[in-house]
C-alpha cells in the first residue's frame, strides 16, 4: 500500500491524498562545486551568490558566510540555478547541519547551489511550497531523515530517498492556510532577529568610535563636541594622544592584556542530574558574529567535556576560532571545552569586555595563535589571555556599559520571545500535519 511508504507513522486526515514527494516537484536533486572549489568563491557579491549547506537552517536561510561566484563560473553550474519558492535540504552533514531544510530567500537570487543540498522544487499546481517545508520539518519526519547515516559522524541521505518520501496532502487551498499560518511565526522570529542584528550594529558602532577609533578624543583635540558621546560622559575623555606600544593611544589610558579585563572559568563538571536540568550550549549552537546566543538543546544531550558557565558569562568558540562565535550567556548552563568560558573581571565592565572579546582583532589573535592544522584550536593561557589591548580608565568603560545595557538587554528578550515563538511553532508542526487544529473556521 502507498500509506506503508511513508518513512515513521504519521495519521492521515479524512479527505487527504497519500502523494510521492516526485509527483508534485519538477526538480529534485543536488546541486555542485565550481571549478577550483572553495578557492574559486568570491568575496564580494558578484551576479551569483553560492549556498552551502551552512546557509541552510530549519525554516530560516541565513546569509552568513554566503559564498559567490562569476558568471562565467555559474553557466558552467546549469541545472543547480535556484528559483523563488525552492526549498533547500541539506543532504549531507554532521549531527548539526544534516537533515535541515527552509525556502531560499528571494532577496539572494540569483544564485546556485552546492553539492551538499538539495533543490526540492515543488509543483506550484499541486502543492504548497511552504506545506511542503511543513512536512520536510514535521519532528517525526525530521527525526527519520536524520537517521540516515553514511557512516561515522558524517550523515547523507539520496535523491532516491527523497524522492520516495510520501505526505499526506491536503486541498491546494488548505495547504496554503497551514503553510501561512507558520510563516506568520516565521516572519515574527525573523523580525526579531533583524531587530537584534540593528541593536548589536549599533553596540559594535559605539564600541569601535570610543575604544577602535577613538572619535572623541579626536574631535575634543580638534575644538570639536564629541558627536557619540553623552555630554556629561565628554568630560571623561581626553583631548589629546600619547605614544604607546601599540601607536597613539588616548593620553592616561594604558595598554594591558586580555586578562586585565576577563578570566577565564574552568568548572569541568560530569554529566549528570545537575547538567541535565541546564541547557546545554556547545559550540554549533553558537551563531557567528551574533553577540546574542539563539540556540541550545537540552542538558541530556551533554555528555563529555563538560564546562559549566554563569549567567552574563562570555562564551568564546575556541575550536575553528575563525568562525567568529562570541556570545553572552543568558543564562546559567553548561558547553564544552571547545568555548572558553570567560567572566568579566567587573560588573561595570561586562558589556565593554564583551565587545573586546568581540572584536575582530580578538579574532584574528586567536586564529594567528590557534594550534592544530586540520581543526585548529585556540589557547587560552600564555596566548589569547596575553593579547595587548588598549585599556581605557574605568568609568568610560562603565559609562559604555550603562548606554549599551538596554541595547542588550532589549535583545535578550527577543531572544526568550523568538524561543517562545520556536516551541509555539514546532508544537503546531505536528497538530497541523494531523488535522486536529483549526484554521479560520476550517478543520484542519
Amino acid at each position: 500500500m502507498l500509506s506503508d511508504l511513508i518513512p515513521p507513522p504519521i495519521d492521515i486526515p479524512n479527505g487527504w491524498q497519500l502523494v510521492r514527494l516526485r509527483d508534485i516537484c519538477s526538480k529534485i536533486g543536488s546541486g555542485a562545486t565550481p571549478t577550483g572549489g572553495p578557492a574559486a568563491y568570491l568575496a564580494h557579491r558578484s551576479h551569483f551568490a553560492f549556498v552551502r549547506s551552512q546557509n541552510v537552517y530549519d525554516r530560516r536561510f541565513s546569509s552568513d558566510g554566503l559564498a559567490f561566484i562569476s558568471d562565467e563560473q555559474a553557466s558552467k553550474l546549469k541545472g543547480v540555478e535556484l528559483r523563488e519558492n525552492d526549498i533547500l535540504l541539506n543532504i549531507t552533514g554532521d549531527g548539526i547541519t544534516f537533515g535541515r531544510a527552509c525556502l531560499i530567500d528571494k532577496r539572494i537570487l540569483p544564485a546556485c547551489v552546492n553539492q551538499h543540498v538539495s533543490i526540492i522544487r515543488v509543483n506550484p499546481e499541486r502543492a504548497c511550497p511552504e506545506f511542503v517545508l511543513t512536512f520536510l520539518t514535521h519532528p517525526i519526519i525530521k527525526g527519520y531523515i536524520e537517521s540516515f547515516n553514511a557512516g561515522g559522524s558524517r550523515r547523507a541521505i539520496t535523491k532516491a530517498h527523497i524522492e520516495a518520501f510520501v505526505l499526506p496532502l491536503p486541498p491546494l487551498e488548505l495547504q496554503r492556510e497551514i503553510g501561512s499560518t507558520l510563516q506568520f511565526i516565521d516572519d515574527k522570529i525573523a523580525f526579531l532577529r533583524k531587530t537584534n542584528g540593528t541593536l548589536e550594529a549599533i553596540s559594535q558602532a559605539l564600541f569601535k568610535s570610543w575604544f577602535v577609533d577613538f572619535d572623541p578624543v579626536l574631535a575634543k583635540a580638534e575644538g570639536r563636541d564629541p558627536e557619540s558621546v553623552p555630554p556629561k560622559v565628554a568630560d571623561f575623555f581626553p583631548s589629546e594622544f600619547e605614544e604607546s606600544e601599540m601607536g597613539s593611544i588616548p593620553k592616561g589610558w594604558r595598554v594591558g592584556t586580555l586578562s586585565e579585563i576577563v578570566n577565564q572559568r574552568n568548572e569541568r563538571t560530569n554529566p549528570g542530574s545537575r547538567t541535565e536540568a541546564l541547557p546545554y550550549v556547545p559550540i554549533e549552537c553558537i551563531s557567528s558574529k551574533s553577540i546574542f546566543l539563539q540556540e541550545s538543546k537540552p542538558g541530556s544531550d551533554a555528555q563529555s567535556s563538560l564546562i559549566l558557565f554563569r549567567k552574563g558569562d562570555i562564551l568564546f568558540g575556541a575550536m575553528r576560532p575563525y568562525f567568529h562565535k562570541v556570545c553572552i550567556a543568558p543564562d546559567d548552563g553548561v558547553t564544552r571545552s571547545t568555548a572558553f568560558v570567560l567572566v568579566p573581571k567587573t560588573c561595570e565592565n561586562r558589556y565593554f569586555a564583551l565587545l573586546m572579546m568581540f572584536q575582530s582583532a580578538t579574532i584574528e589573535f586567536a586564529t594567528t595563535h590557534s594550534e592544530g592544522s586540520t581543526i585548529p584550536y585556540a589557547k587560552w593561557r600564555s596566548s589569547l589571555d596575553s593579547m595587548h589591548v588598549v585599556i581605557p580608565p574605568g568609568r568610560i568603560a562603565k559609562a559604555y556599559g550603562e548606554l549599551v545595557e538596554g541595547l542588550i538587554a532589549r535583545g535578550l528578550t527577543n531572544v526568550q520571545e523568538i524561543n517562545t515563538l520556536c516551541q509555539v511553532r514546532d508544537s503546531l508542526l505536528p497538530r497541523l500535519m494531523s488535522g486536529k487544529f483549526q484554521i479560520e473556521g476550517c478543520a484542519v
